[in-house]
C-alpha cells in the first residue's frame, strides 16, 4: 500500500469529523491516490493480497466485520480477474512474486465468478517446474486453489486433479507432493489411501496436518505413525497440539524419542514448551509405557517443559528420591570426581550435565516418604546410607551430602509445629553429616527467591521463625538446631545491612 493509500485511510477513519480542513485533504489524496496507481496491474493490485485482512484506503471501517471482510473479498476478485484479463493465468505468477500471500490468490483464484475451468487451472499449474513446496508461491497458490475448490468435502475434482498430473508426467514423488497441498481433512485422507504406496508415503514426507481436527482417535494414530515413519516427529508432535488424548501414551512417547534422536536439520523445528509439557502429563497418566521410559524422557526433555517444570517429571523425581542409583547418575553427570581434573567435555556431556544440574537444582521433592507421602526416618536412613556408599564410590561423596541437604530443606512441618518435619530430623542431626547441612542451609537461603527491600522487616521475621525452630530443637538435636540459628544470625546480619542501607538512602 503506497504513502497516500496509509494516509487516506487513516483520515477516512480516524479524522475529527468537524475538521473541514482534513475533508479537502481527503478529496486532494483520492486524486492522488488515483493518480499514483502504478500502470502495471500486478504491482497495482499486490497490495490487496499482502495478507488476509488489508486495510481498504477508499473506504470506512465497518461495524459488521463479516460485512468489511466480504468487501475485500469483492476488491480481491475484482483485482485477480483485470489481471487474469490482461495476463492470462501466468498474470497470477507475477503477482505471487511481489511478496504477496499466493495462497490467497490461489483462494481467490477459486472464488471468481468466471473463474477458468479446473482443466485449464490444474494444467497450467502442474506444467510448472515445481515440487509444490509450501514456502513456494506456486505450491502456495496451488494449496490456496485445492483448499477452495475442495470445501464442500468431495474428492472428485481431487480425482481429476490427479489424472491431469499423471498426464502431465508426474511421477509418484511428485503426485505425492501435489496431493499434500489438499486440505488436511478426512476426506482427503480417504481419498490418499486409493492411492499407490509410494505416492502416499511422498505425501507424509510433505503434508502438515494441523490439531487434527478431522480426524478421530484411530485415524490420528495412523496418521502420526505415518508421520513418524516419514521421519518427521516435530511436524508429529505439532499436528497433536491440544489433543494429545487422541493418540495413545506409547505413541507419544515414540514421537518424543524420535525427537531426541533426529538429526534431520531440515525437520527440526524450535521445541513448543506447552506441546512437550501436554505430552508428557498425557504420557504420565496414560498407560503402557514403562516407568524407566518415562524417566528417560523426562530427563531427555525437562529443559523444554514449562516453568515450574519439576512438578511435571513426576517420574523422574519419584526415581531420583526412591532409587539412590538414579541420584549418583545425575550428580555423576553434573559434578566430577573431587580428586579429578577438569577437562574438556563432548556436546552430549554438556547437555547431560546442564540437564542433571537443572533437574537437582529445581525440584523440591525429597527422599523418605512412604506409600501415604509421610516421611519416615528408616526409609531416610537406608536411602541415604545407600547413595552415599554409592558417591564414595564414585569419589563424590561430599556434593551427594549437599544434594541431599538440598533436597531436604523442603521438608514440611513436624506434627508437633517445629521445623523441620520429624522424619528428618535425626538424619540432619548425624556428627557425620557437615556437608549434608551445607546443603541444607545454602538451599534454605535460595528457597526464599526473589524479594523486595522492605528496610530488614522480611529479614527480622525469617530471623525470628528460624531461632524458634532451633530452640525447639535445642535438646533433641543440637547440631541440627545450630544449623538453623546460623540460617537465623545470616538473616539478622541482612536485616541490619537493610536498614543502615535504608537510612542513607533517605538521607541522601
Amino acid at each position: 500500500m503506497t504513502l497516500y493509500a496509509k494516509k487516506l485511510h487513516r483520515l477516512l477513519n480516524y479524522r475529527d469529523e468537524s475538521d473541514a480542513g482534513a475533508s479537502i485533504l481527503i478529496e486532494q489524496l483520492q486524486e492522488l491516490y488515483a493518480l499514483t496507481e502504478p500502470d502495471d496491474l500486478s504491482w497495482r493490485h499486490a497490495w490487496l493480497f499482502e495478507n488476509s485482512w488489508v486495510d481498504l484506503p477508499a473506504f470506512k471501517r465497518l461495524e459488521d466485520y463479516k460485512a468489511e471482510d466480504a468487501l475485500r473479498t469483492e476488491h480481491r476478485k475484482q483485482a485477480l480477474q483485470e489481471i487474469l484479463d490482461h495476463s492470462g493465468l501466468a498474470g497470477l505468477l507475477t503477482l505471487a512474486a511481489h511478496k504477496t500471500d499466493a495462497y490467497l490468490i490461489g483462494c481467490t483464484l477459486g472464488q471468481l465468478d468466471a473463474a477458468p475451468p479446473l482443466d485449464e487451472v490444474v494444467t497450467f499449474l502442474v506444467s510448472r517446474q515445481n515440487g509444490y513446496l509450501r514456502q513456494d508461491p506456486i505450491g502456495q497458490l496451488t494449496s490456496g486453489y485445492l483448499n477452495h475448490i475442495l470445501k464442500s468435502g468431495e474428492a472428485e475434482p481431487l480425482e481429476r486433479v490427479l489424472l491431469l498430473a499423471r498426464e502431465a508426467g508426474h511421477d509418484a514423488d511428485r503426485l505425492g507432493r501435489l496431493l499434500s497441498c489438499a486440505p488436511q481433512r478426512a476426506f482427503v485422507w480417504d481419498f490418499l489411501e486409493s492411492q499407490p504406496a509410494d505416492v502416499q508415503a511422498s505425501y507424509w514426507r510433505s503434508a502438515t496436518p494441523y490439531f487434527l481436527q478431522d480426524a478421530g482417535s484411530d485415524r490420528a494414530e495412523t496418521i502420526i505413525n505415518c508421520l513418524l515413519d516419514a521421519k518427521r516427529p516435530y511436524t508429529a508432535l505439532n499436528a497433536l497440539k491440544g489433543q494429545f488424548d487422541t493418540v495413545s501414551a506409547d505413541t507419544l512417547a515414540r514421537i518424543l524419542e524420535a525427537i531426541a534422536q533426529s538429526q534431520d536439520d531440515e525437520e527440526r523445528w524450535p521445541l513448543d514448551s506447552y506441546s512437550v509439557t501436554e505430552a508428557i502429563k498425557a504420557i504420565e497418566n496414560g498407560d503402557g509405557v514403562a516407568e524407566h521410559r518415562i524417566v528417560q524422557l523426562e530427563f531427555l526433555f525437562f529443559r523444554a517443559l514449562s516453568f515450574g517444570r519439576w512438578s511435571e517429571a513426576k517420574s523422574l523425581y519419584r526415581a531420583i528420591t526412591t532409587q539412590p542409583a538414579h541420584l549418583i547418575e545425575l550428580i555423576k553427570m553434573a559434578f566430577k570426581e573431587r580428586s579429578a581434573e577438569a577437562r574438556d567435555m563432548t556436546d552430549q556431556e554438556v547437555f547431560n550435565a546442564e540437564n542433571a544440574l537443572d533437574i537437582l537444582m529445581d525440584g523440591k521433592a525429597y527422599p523418605g516418604l512412604d506409600e501415604t507421602g509421610t516421611i519416615r526416618p528408616d526409609i531416610l536412613d537406608r536411602f541415604v546410607d545407600e547413595s552415599l556408599a554409592l558417591a564414595e564410590a564414585c569419589d563424590r561423596r561430599e556434593i551427594t551430602e549437599q544434594i541431599i541437604g538440598q533436597m531436604l530443606s523442603h521438608v514440611s512441618d513436624g506434627s508437633d509445629g517445629v521445623w523441620p518435619h520429624e522424619g528428618a530430623r535425626a538424619l540432619l542431626d548425624r556428627e557425620a553429616f557437615e556437608d549434608l547441612r551445607l546443603g541444607f542451609v545454602i538451599q534454605i537461603h535460595n528457597n526464599r527467591g526473589v524479594h523486595s527491600a522492605t528496610d530488614g522487616a522480611e529479614e527480622r521475621a525469617l530471623a525470628a521463625r528460624y531461632r524458634a525452630h532451633a530452640d525447639a530443637l535445642m535438646l533433641d538435636w543440637p547440631r541440627l538446631a545450630g544449623a538453623l540459628n546460623s540460617v537465623a544470625e545470616d538473616y539478622e546480619r541482612q536485616a541490619q545491612r537493610e536498614s543502615v542501607e535504608s537510612r542513607l538512602r533517605r538521607e541522601i
